[in-house]
């Protein structure tokens, strides 16, 4: 398992075969989870996330996040603060906050 974190820069962070946690902070991160039941919060910026095989949790928090997950990766979550639409193969989107956000 590995806490991986990045830099206020654009960063590009991978996983390993375990559950991890990968952390972009600032800039326009690209986070790849690889195997295991990963947690991606790319930080502020238009992050790219991709969590693998696993139930991955992903971290939205700019309308420009992109999460991307193929068929049979595991049940796979979105928590978003910002108004959100689940792409294909994600199974579970949860809003928080309290702006006027939608779905769908």
């Amino acid at each position: 398992m590995a806490n991986i974190i990045g830099t206020p820069n654009n960063d590009l962070l991978e996983g390993t075969i375990d559950s991890d946690t990968l952390t972009g902070l600032a800039g326009n991160d690209t986070l790849y989870g690889r195997d295991g039941d990963d947690l991606l919060d790319g930080g502020s910026g238009a992050d790219k996330m991709s969590g693998g095989n696993g139930n991955d949790l992903y971290i939205v928090d700019n309308i420009s996040d992109a999460v991307t997950e193929n068929a049979a990766e595991g049940i796979d979550r979105v928590e978003s603060t910002v108004s959100y639409t689940l792409g294909a193969n994600l199974e579970d989107l949860h809003l928080k906050g309290t702006d006027a956000i939608e779905w769908q």
